[in-house]
């Protein structure tokens, strides 16, 4: 009899286990379909922005730091009967020199690293002497520079200046500083100033130049551009820089230098006349042509790759119908903008009377040959 009431409990046995693993598989899937994803924490790095409050000299300046960025208000108290007597704003910059900007840092992380506060007031008591002598070197007097304005005019590609450097020009109350690259090939340089600090003393300009991409289009015309920028009053010392390499433009004088004459060939006397030098396809071999008809010699340089060449007569010798002709080559500028096609340079000599005898001697004492 009790073999047969334990018989009869294990069905009962196996059902409850059986139900068991069932109802943890599924809770064990739910668990699993419904855990979420570890989401990444990205940290954002805080934005700093802060004030110090300082009176030096009879005004109040508010430098303000926005991370890496200084901004400097300047404002004074005016006279005024109620109070309170808010103090008025006369001037305002940007600190762009790194190393005052480095030392502001210092300076706000030192006096900001002991307070939750934003905005701080400091006098001279509570700073120490270093960080006074900084900031007296940063803060500028306004009235040094209340009387100097500046306005920016250009760029130009026009200016006539052919050399590099800066030119200084003076129209009753108004100054002109125009900054030129000198010529150029082509049309598409310019000139942009990035930076100006000026005052009644020193007036420091940076300059960036700029040249037309290889694939650009320009005009195939020489320019000179330049860009200027215009005052009321002239500084004491001017500083210009070319920002790509550091060098130093030169001031352009209007100082014309003295030339030494030279003889130069009379294009008409009693004997001759000289005419202008020109191009001509029907001279395509270099020498010298001789028109008995009309005693007119012709001298060709022969074919050149492109125009911009000229022959020059530099001297004659003349004496009892001989003539003894000195010429001179002169190709083109490297800068020159020139046709691009083969020409041939002549220049002619128009005698009064037939010559017995002709010699052409180039400016390497070579005889020309006569081409007939």
């Amino acid at each position: 009899m009790n073999y047969e009431l334990k018989n009869s409990k294990a069905p009962l046995v196996l059902f409850i286990i059986f139900f068991l693993i069932i109802v943890g598989t599924v809770g064990y899937i739910k668990l699993k379909n419904n855990k979420k994803p570890k989401e990444e924490v990205i940290e954002q790095k805080e934005s700093i922005s802060r004030t110090i409050n300082f009176e030096h000299n009879g005004y109040f300046y508010e430098i303000k730091q926005d991370d890496d960025k200084f901004n400097i208000i300047i404002k004074k108290k005016i006279d005024c009967e109620d109070e309170p007597c808010n103090p008025t704003r006369v001037d305002s910059y940007a600190v762009t020199d790194n190393k005052q900007i480095k030392d502001l840092k210092s300076i706000f992380n030192e006096v900001f690293s002991n307070s939750y506060e934003k905005e701080i007031t400091i006098n001279r008591n509570s700073i120490t002497i270093d960080q006074y002598t900084i900031l007296e070197e940063i803060l500028r007097d306004p009235t040094a520079e209340a009387n100097l304005t500046y306005k920016i005019i250009g760029p130009t590609d026009n200016s006539g200046l052919k050399t590099s450097g800066y030119k200084i020009t003076k129209d009753n109350n108004k100054i002109t500083i125009t900054i030129t690259m000198g010529e150029r090939p082509t049309g598409g340089y310019s000139m942009e100033i990035t930076k100006v600090v000026a005052n009644a003393d020193n007036l420091n300009i940076h300059v960036k130049e700029n040249e037309p991409s290889p694939n650009s289009t320009t005009t195939q015309v020489i320019t000179t551009p330049a860009i200027s920028i215009e005052l009321n009053l002239l500084p004491d010392s001017i500083t210009i820089i070319n920002e790509k390499n550091g060098t130093k433009y030169h001031e352009i004088k209007d100082e014309v230098p003295v030339e030494e004459k030279k003889e130069e060939t009379p294009k008409e006397n009693e004997n001759y006349t000289i005419k202008d030098s020109t191009n001509n396809s029907s001279y395509k071999q270099k020498g010298y042509y001789i028109d008995e008809k009309t005693n007119t010699i012709t001298i060709a340089a022969g074919s050149k790759k492109t125009g911009g060449y000229k022959i020059e007569i530099t001297k004659v010798d003349y004496n009892n119908n001989e003539a003894i002709i000195y010429i001179k080559e002169i190709a083109p500028e490297k800068t020159a903008t020139t046709i691009q096609a083969i020409t041939y340079p002549i220049i002619q000599i128009e005698f009064k009377e037939k010559l017995n005898k002709i010699t052409v001697v180039d400016e390497n004492n070579k005889q020309l040959p006569l081409i007939k």
